[in-house]
């Protein structure tokens, strides 16, 4: 008898060197579509199916095997199937007892394949529905009524002074469509968030595709918006938000809140302006980010992030970042919860959860030296043949490494990662460039295809993606002039 640990659970199995398959007599994992035909010692033949690949475990050794899976089978089995697998050793002693041992496996890999060893592994979560684990059943859309943030103070929207109150009348639309925009205006009903009223006010309702093909309700505003004062906007530029990403952050979680600007209530006394007696902000109205940034701004301030991390906000959506795995799984924990105990709600679907990748349009940082670079061309005195420098970063340690050139051509690139980059440092997995000439030439990026390089382009002079390597190219470029200045040279 043997004892592994499959699928997490440890099974007790007869190693049976007659049974030409694996057999476990529990569902430790879902029955897959495979089926066999076993024959046993009577010589009737039945059909089983396989279960779904488990993961067994015995003295350290890892695999994967696919079992079949028979209740009637009095105990367990260990076939020669997976014997062979893991490659056991059956030796018996004097006594009549047996040994079962394993055989070391051994790896051979080509020369011209041997650096692939050297590549980072890639973490990620194996579990799709990470979602479940952060216990926050109250907080996703998906699963309840809309949010309603009740501890917020209603807000008084000024008006115009005498303004003339505007009605347009509501448009016809198909029957499906206008049912979708009852189901919707029915479910605000029964939750408070839509009231009945009386007004002078009255704009119509838009009705908006989706793109799973229902329709989302929309408020035709703009009269409102011009019978209202604007609140100068504190909505924050999206790439300067990039930028304040810590050079550290390595995991991520992005939160979609929904129906935010739902979630805000208005005083009673502005609640005329909204036709179709909407009691809160609709997303038509041009204060509603405004409005509902400040809340939430506020809200946030009692979630203590420890630093290096932070939490970003982008009117709705939030980015909460994590240096390692388990401080963004804390991290993001403290949000969820804060977020389902103010009344909150957040798209499930929408929902990025302790993800390496990083969010669109941030430079990340490499996982051990010259994994990720970062190029650019930069300007210098002519010295001889050379009048510029190719100035290569390296993200994890920040170290520039500055080579000379005749040219800024995608030969100079290509000539510099050959011959110098590459086998100094090794083979980095991602280079980032500006959207140069240089750099989306042909001869570049067949170059980076060829060695399996990750080239990612993103636009000149771009603050959050360029920012770092213009940094050093004004860095070099001043160096260069104190030199030449105390030197005399020209």
């Amino acid at each position: 008898m043997v004892r592994l640990n499959v699928g997490g659970r440890p099974v007790t199995f007869l190693v049976d060197t007659g049974a030409t398959r694996s057999v476990l007599t529990q569902p430790l994992a879902q029955a897959s579509r495979e089926t066999i035909n076993i024959q046993g010692a009577t010589g009737t033949t039945l059909q089983r199916p396989f279960l779904e690949p488990l993961e067994c475990t015995l003295k350290g050794q890892a695999i994967t095997h696919q079992f079949v899976y028979m209740p009637d089978c009095p105990v367990p089995l260990l076939g020669r199937d997976l014997l062979c697998k893991m490659k056991a050793q059956l030796s018996f002693n004097g006594d009549g007892s047996m040994n079962l041992g394993y055989g070391k496996v051994t790896l051979s890999v080509p020369l011209e394949e041997s650096w692939r060893l050297m590549v980072a592994r890639e973490f990620g979560c194996a579990d799709k529905e990470v979602w479940r684990q952060f216990k926050v059943p109250y907080l996703w859309a998906e699963d309840n009524p809309p949010g309603f943030a009740a501890h917020h103070p209603p807000i008084l929207i000024e008006e115009v002074p005498l303004k003339v109150p505007v009605r347009i009348r509501q448009r016809a639309y198909p029957r499906h469509i206008m049912q979708a925009i009852q189901d919707i205006i029915d479910l605000y009903l029964e939750h408070h968030i839509l009231v009945p009223t009386e007004s002078p006010w009255n704009t119509p309702i838009l009705p908006i595709p989706k793109g799973d093909g229902r329709f989302r309700p929309v408020q035709d505003l703009r009269p409102v918006n011009l019978a209202t004062i604007i609140i100068h906007p504190v909505v924050p530029n999206p790439y300067v938000i990039l930028g304040l990403i810590p050079r550290e952050a390595q995991w991520f979680s992005v939160i979609d809140l929904k129906d935010a600007f739902f979630t805000i209530p208005i005083h009673k006394k502005s609640q005329h302006l909204f036709a179709f007696e909407w009691e809160n902000p609709n997303t038509g109205f041009k204060n509603s980010p405004t409005l509902f940034g400040a809340a939430l701004a506020r809200d946030l301030e009692a979630l203590h992030i420890p630093a290096p991390d932070v939490v970003l906000q982008y009117v709705d959506d939030l980015l909460v970042t994590g240096y390692a795995e388990d401080a963004c799984w804390q991290n993001t924990a403290d949000l969820l919860s804060l977020l389902q105990e103010l009344g909150y709600k957040a798209s499930r679907k929408k929902a990025q959860l302790i993800q390496q990748k990083p969010p669109m349009g941030h430079q990340p940082r490499g996982c051990y030296p010259f994994d990720s670079l970062m190029v650019d061309f930069t300007d210098m005195p002519r010295c001889g043949p050379y009048n510029a420098l190719l100035v290569i970063i390296c993200t994890y340690m920040g170290w520039p490494e500055c080579v000379p050139t005749r040219t800024k051509k995608a030969t100079e690139v290509a000539r510099a990662l050959l011959h110098i980059v590459i086998p100094r440092y090794g083979l980095p997995s991602r280079i980032s460039s500006d959207n140069g000439p240089e750099f989306i030439h042909k001869a570049t990026q067949q170059l980076a295809k060829v060695l399996g390089i990750t080239w990612k382009l993103h636009c000149s002079f771009h603050p959050p993606l360029g920012g770092r390597v213009e940094r050093i190219n004004r860095t070099i470029k001043d160096k260069l002039a104190k030199i030449c200045q105390e030197t005399h040279l020209k």
